[in-house]
Parts: structure tokens; C-alpha cells; sequence
């Protein structure tokens, strides 16, 4: 018999099988978003780091470059240098995509034994791409700005590496034996919190700009591992009269011959690892070597005076290692157009420099080698020698001759062949 009571109908929908799998899936997938989201907050939120407090803070109030609770560059500078808002600079950074961003083939790296740099006892410098760098000097194992995932970002899914996997972890750095890690600022594409943490339980010493201690301590680096510097301060390491930390001086090994300044000095940046902005310092490095000579790491800057006081104060600086990529008109003071990278260098008064700051990440609008290919130009109107090196190939700093490829040219054209393959 047809029963026609509505409410009976209803109820009986609701409670066909059908339906309460349909509401368990929903629920399953509503609680797995939920913990999606947990999850992915969790790794955030621990990505970002924390910002300075307590004791580091009160020292960070006395630098005469933090005003009214940030840092401050030494010439006024705006971070948006566009007509438009700084919402519409980012919309437009994250949705445009313009040719060539990233090469659509792995580019050049040659190829490096990490093991077998323990037999090299000559200064050298390998770019890793980027703005990572492996230094050797005075027999000195450095690590500049390590960033060894993936990625550059609080998450995984954004500012993926250039195809290509590194061909070496921060393990195999691990096992040869490091000295020094410096970081130049907190950005995701410098400061990276996976190899921090493995840095962590190793003796390594940590040279950062001010405020940055408090990241590393996050992420589980002793305190008596850190030293934290204002621009224009210095640390002689591995002094035979002894070294500034317990940790450096766990790290007079066999393989150590002498010491070592470390100068922290002005960029023209800007920090932070999300809403909140300028709370740690943002430099360069100058390395005073045992014999003297100096070698100059930019960081992130833009053009500014600082390259000439610089010079002046560190007259026998002999390779700079400088960035050439990620700029843009909407954010010009904050980085160099490849035209001001080759006046910087000879405002350094530079005999030698290295590109960085392109060649594994997209973080602005131009093709992927139009660094390399604008630099190349202007260098030659300078005296100072542009070395290229392909990625992880040695520099030698002891004078012998070296002859470096143009190699981004044969990787675009290894681009183009791969394009008109049907």
C-alpha cells in the first residue's frame, strides 16, 4: 500500500544506505581537509621561525639602525617602487606568467665529489646556484646561505626549484666538515629551516645579522653556537689566542691552518618570513682571509653608496661574490638590475666577481638567463673580470688560470632544441 505521509518519506530517505554513506564520506573528507589544513599550519607556522625577544631584543633596540621597532636602510628606501599597490605587485607576480621564466631543461651543473673535497687544500668558492655558496679558505669550510629543499617558501607546493635535483644533501657538507655557516637575511630563498635543523646538531658556527639567533634557536641551534652582528661589527675566528665560541673552537680540526675575520656590512634590503617586516637586520659579509685578502658576499641589495664605503674600508678585497637576478622595476631598490651589479662591482674595486641570486629560483618576471646575458654586456665596460662558473664547478682563488663557458648560452640552446622536437 503507497503510504503518502511525507514526513515518513523524508525520513526514509535520510536513512537509506545510500545516503549514510554519502554523509560518512562527506564527514571523512571534511575531517581530512581539517587535518590537511592542521598539518599544513603546523609546518608553516614552524617555518616561519620567531622573532626576537627577551635579551636579543633589548640589544637589537640599541643598534643605531633600528627605529620605532624595525630595521632601516642607511638611504630611504621603499620596497614598492610601482604606480600600483604593493596587492597588485604581488597579484601580479603570483598569476603573470611571462616566457622563459623557468628553463624547460635542467641547466648546466658540473659535476662535484663533496667527499673528495677534503683533499683540496687550495682556496676555492663553488656557487651552488642561487645565493648558496661553499667557501675554503685557509683550509676554512664556510656554507653561505644554505638552502638545500626544494623550495623556497613556508610550504612545499610554492617557489619550486628549477628542474633538476641538487646532486648532494646537506649530509654530504655534514660529513666533510664545516666551520662557518653565514646567513645574510631571513628570507625563505637564504634561511631554510630543514638544513638549519640539520646544521643543529652538528658544532658548526653561525655568523648572522641581528635578530636572525632567534630563528635558529627555534629550530633547535645552541645559543653558544650563534654570534649576531650590526652592520660594521667584525669577529676574528680561530685566533691561535683562542675562538670566540665553544663551538668555534671545537672546530680547530686538522684540516685548519689560520684565522679568519668575518665583517658584517651594509646591504639595502629588507626582512621577514611573512605579515611581519624588518624585525631582524638583513647584510653582506666581507672575509678577511690569513693572508689579508678579502672576499665581499652582497646578500640581497639594491644599488646604494654602501658599495663605495665598503670599498674604503675593505681595500683589498680580491672576488665578489654579488646578486644579478630578481629584479624588477616595481621593486628596484631593493635589487640590482645587471647593470648596477657591474657598477657595484667596480665601485668595490673588485678585480673578479661571481654572479648570484638566479639559476634554481623564479622570483621575479625576467627570463631565467637574462641576468647572465644583460651582466655578461655591461661587465665589459668595466676592467673587473666576470668569472661564470657553471654550478658546483670549483673557483680557485690562488691565482692559477681558469677559463670559464658561457654555459647558459648552450643551455638555451638546449632549451630551443628540446622546443622544436616534435
Amino acid at each position: 500500500m503507497k503510504n503518502d505521509d511525507p514526513k515518513e518519506n523524508t525520513a526514509a530517505r535520510r536513512s537509506s544506505p545510500k545516503r549514510r554513506l554519502l554523509r560518512r564520506l562527506g564527514a571523512a573528507l571534511a575531517a581530512a581537509g581539517v587535518l590537511a589544513v592542521s598539518v599544513l599550519s603546523f609546518s608553516a607556522c614552524s617555518t616561519l621561525g620567531e622573532l626576537p625577544e627577551g635579551e636579543r631584543l633589548s640589544r637589537i633596540e640599541q643598534s643605531p639602525h633600528y627605529r620605532d621597532g624595525v630595521f632601516v636602510n642607511e638611504e630611504s628606501t621603499s620596497v614598492n617602487t610601482s604606480e600600483s599597490s604593493t596587492l597588485a605587485n604581488w597579484w601580479n607576480f603570483l598569476f603573470a606568467n611571462p616566457p622563459r621564466l623557468r628553463p624547460s631543461v635542467p641547466l648546466s651543473r658540473a659535476p662535484l665529489d663533496v667527499a673528495a673535497l677534503k683533499n683540496e687544500t687550495a682556496d676555492f668558492v663553488i656557487w651552488m646556484g642561487h645565493s648558496s655558496l661553499f667557501v675554503q679558505t685557509g683550509g676554512r669550510r664556510i656554507l653561505v646561505d644554505p638552502v638545500f629543499a626544494g623550495f623556497a617558501a613556508p610550504l612545499s607546493l610554492f617557489n619550486q626549484a628549477f628542474d633538476g635535483p641538487l646532486p648532494y644533501s646537506i649530509e654530504d657538507f655534514i660529513k666533510l666538515g664545516l666551520d662557518l655557516v653565514l646567513i645574510t637575511h631571513d628570507h625563505y630563498d637564504h634561511l631554510e629551516m630543514q638544513t638549519i635543523k640539520a646544521l643543529a646538531d652538528t658544532d658548526v658556527t653561525f655568523v648572522v645579522p641581528l635578530g636572525i639567533g632567534q630563528h635558529l634557536e627555534s629550530w633547535g641551534v645552541r645559543p653558544e653556537q650563534i654570534l649576531e652582528g650590526d652592520w660594521g661589527e667584525s669577529f676574528e675566528l680561530f685566533a691561535h689566542s683562542g675562538a670566540e665560541t665553544p663551538a668555534a673552537a671545537a672546530a680547530e680540526t686538522e684540516h685548519t691552518n689560520g684565522p679568519l675575520k668575518v665583517s658584517l656590512v651594509t646591504a639595502r634590503h629588507f626582512s621577514g618570513r611573512f605579515l611581519t617586516a624588518d624585525k631582524t637586520l638583513w647584510a653582506g659579509f666581507v672575509l678577511t682571509c690569513a693572508d689579508g685578502s678579502q672576499i665581499y658576499i652582497s646578500g640581497d641589495s639594491g644599488y646604494g653608496r654602501h658599495f663605495k664605503e665598503i670599498a674604503a674600508a675593505f681595500p683589498r678585497i680580491k672576488l665578489a661574490l654579488i646578486e644579478c637576478g630578481q629584479y624588477n622595476p616595481n621593486w628596484s631598490l631593493i635589487h640590482m638590475s645587471p647593470e648596477e651589479t657591474a657598477k657595484a662591482v667596480d665601485d668595490l674595486q673588485a678585480p673578479k666577481a661571481i654572479a648570484l641570486h638566479s639559476g634554481r629560483f623564479a622570483l621575479s618576471l625576467h627570463p631565467w638567463d637574462e641576468p647572465y646575458l644583460r651582466l655578461d654586456k655591461a661587465a665589459a665596460q668595466y676592467s673587473f673580470e666576470l668569472l661564470t662558473p657553471r654550478m658546483d664547478e670549483l673557483v680557485y682563488l690562488d691565482g692559477r688560470e681558469q677559463h670559464f663557458e658561457r654555459w647558459w648560452l648552450k643551455d638555451a640552446q638546449r632549451e630551443l632544441a628540446q622546443e622544436k622536437q616534435p
